[in-house]
C-alpha cells in the first residue's frame, strides 16, 4: 500500500509562468532557462576552444570539441547526404547540442525548485525547462522545417 507521505499533491505546471512583461512581450521561466543554456553553451565552447583564434596544435578542450563536431559530422552525412550536409550542418549540431543541454537542465538542482508563492499557496518557480513547454519543441520544428525546405530546393 502506498503511503500518503509519499504522495505529491502539485506536479509540474503544464504551462510556463509568466516572471516579467517588457512592452507586451510576456518573459517565461522556459525562457530564461533557455537563455542561460544558451549562454552556457556559446561560453562553454568558447572556453574549451580557447578563445576566438582556434590553435593548430589544439588544447585538449579544443581537441574534444573538434572530435565532437567530426563525429556527429559522420553520422548527418549519410542522412542528409554529402551535398546538404555542409550546409546543414551548423543548424543540426546547434539544435543537437541546445536539445540535449536543454533535456539534462532538467536534472540540475534548483530547476523547478526556487520560486515565490503566489496569493494562493502555489510555488511559482523561476527555472522551468525549455523543454517542458510546447512552445519550444513547437519553435525547433517550425525552424527545422523551414531550413530544411531551404536545403531541399
Amino acid at each position: 500500500m502506498a503511503s500518503g507521505a509519499f504522495a505529491s499533491t502539485e506536479a509540474v505546471s503544464p504551462k510556463a509562468y509568466i516572471l516579467y512583461s517588457i512592452g507586451g512581450l510576456h518573459i517565461t521561466n522556459s525562457m530564461v532557462t533557455s537563455w542561460v543554456v544558451s549562454l552556457l553553451i556559446i561560453v562553454g565552447i568558447r572556453w574549451m576552444a580557447g578563445g576566438r583564434h582556434p590553435k593548430l596544435i589544439p588544447s585538449k578542450g579544443q581537441a574534444v570539441i573538434e572530435s565532437m563536431l567530426d563525429g556527429v559530422k559522420d553520422i548527418i552525412n549519410p542522412i542528409v547526404g554529402k551535398k546538404v550536409a555542409d550546409k546543414a550542418f551548423p543548424l543540426l549540431i546547434g539544435f543537437f547540442f541546445f536539445i540535449l543541454i536543454q533535456n539534462i537542465s532538467g536534472l540540475i538542482p534548483g530547476v523547478g525548485t526556487f520560486g515565490h508563492y503566489d496569493e494562493s499557496g502555489h510555488l511559482l518557480y523561476y527555472f522551468r525547462p525549455g523543454n517542458a513547454d510546447l512552445n519550444m519543441t513547437l519553435a525547433l520544428a517550425i525552424v527545422s522545417f523551414i531550413a530544411w525546405l531551404y536545403f531541399i530546393f
